[in-house]
């Protein structure tokens, strides 16, 4: 009897060493090469991305490489209510480990516009998931439908959904030890919340980004870039509410499209705006501190005597030539809801200049505080 059941033991064992792991490899083989297998992959592939991106998605092929670890060929992500293409990839690697997903694509491509447009997606389709599991999505380079637009590169965002908030860790950049950082956390309780924190780490950034985020009609024109931190806070609902915070530099910034674009704008040339502090709160300004500087521009004629006397600034008013051209710009501003003050240079022998030409001051300070509705009589004019 007792060697009876040591037979069937071994039998057992030598069942389960031989036909489990060939059931295993034949079905392996099953999903790697047979048309079923296939299907069947595709399909909860397919259902399985569907629901994580909230899109609709079409796969050419999958490929079982591994327990845990997935290639995907011919990827297209469409919005469902529009048709438009979201992302378009021919290879798409998933793996799976420490229970989160990590989805690697070398080059993608997508219809969208620029980078805002890229994320408002993420912010309307993504975000508003609060359950699955941490995902790290990394996209070597990533081109918009735009051909001026600049591709991006080394593209990582870590998803982490949550049951009150869901956030998004964005980097991107060719600096892999200080890239340009964006983080999103939206709150899934009505009225939406979204929060968006951008930190350049000293790389410049196009500022047309600027005026996309924050959705208010801010021009720096075409060639601007931005280097420093912005926080935007914003609530959809039935009371819209928006405000953000912003520290930092432009560069290159076209005073006519700082000014708001007017075709005879007073002001013409190219300027630095180092910005201090700026409050921005539904359309109307609660601070806005720094200095602008800018070389080689023209003022108007007919602009500097209304500057000077309701900004209460001293100018040269011989000047002949309906637009005059000035070699030096020196502003240092500061602007809360009562006040306004503006200073020219510090120090030198033109200190208190804001204005130069090569005879001397066009525009000088004259310190006192101003109320600070009277910059927008002056601009309007």
């Amino acid at each position: 009897m007792k060697h009876r059941t040591q037979r069937w033991l071994n039998r057992l064992l030598f069942c389960s060493c031989v036909f489990v792991p060939t059931l295993l490899i034949g079905g392996t083989m099953l999903l790697r090469h047979s048309d079923a297998g296939q299907q069947l992959l595709v399909s909860w592939w397919t259902d399985s991305l569907e629901i994580a991106t909230a899109s609709k998605v079409e796969i050419g092929r999958v490929y079982f490489i591994s327990p845990g670890c997935y290639v995907l060929e011919d990827v297209l992500l469409n919005d469902r209510e529009t048709g438009r293409n979201i992302l378009q990839c021919d290879h798409l690697r998933i793996t799976r480990a420490h229970d989160q997903w990590e989805l690697n694509l070398h080059f993608a491509q997508t219809q969208y516009q620029n980078l805002h447009n890229w994320l408002q997606w993420w912010n309307g389709h993504v975000l508003p998931i609060s359950e699955g599991e941490n995902t790290t999505v990394k996209i070597q380079s990533l081109t918009f439908a735009k051909q001026s637009e600049p591709p991006i590169v080394n593209f990582v965002a870590q998803i982490i959904p949550g049951s009150q908030s869901s956030s998004a860790l964005l980097n991107f950049g060719n600096d892999l030890t200080k890239p340009i950082a964006i983080e999103m956390k939206r709150f899934h309780e009505f009225p939406v919340n979204t929060k968006i924190l951008l930190e350049t780490n000293g790389h410049p950034v196009s500022a047309k980004l600027l005026g996309e985020l924050l959705l208010n009609e801010f021009s720096f024109g075409e060639s601007a870039t931005f280097v420093g931190a912005l926080a935007l806070d914003t609530v959809v609902g039935a009371q819209q509410f928006m405000q953000f915070d912003l520290q930092g530099t432009l560069h290159n910034v076209e005073l006519q499209s700082l000014l708001g674009g007017l075709q005879e704008s007073p002001l013409s040339g190219r300027v630095t705006v180092q910005i201090s502090r700026a409050i921005f709160q539904n359309d109307r300004w609660l601070q806005l501190q720094g200095t602008l500087q800018g070389h080689n521009g023209q003022v108007s004629r007919a602009w500097l005597p209304t500057a000077a006397r309701q900004l209460k600034l001293r100018w040269l008013g011989d000047l002949q030539q309906p637009q005059i051209p000035f070699q030096s710009m020196y502003c240092a501003f500061s602007w809360n809801q009562s006040s306004l003050s503006l200073r020219g240079e510090p120090e030198g022998e033109q200190a208190g200049a804001m204005l130069r030409h090569a005879n001397g001051i066009i525009l000088a300070e004259n310190p006192q505080v101003l109320h600070a509705s009277v910059l927008h009589e002056v601009l309007a004019r």
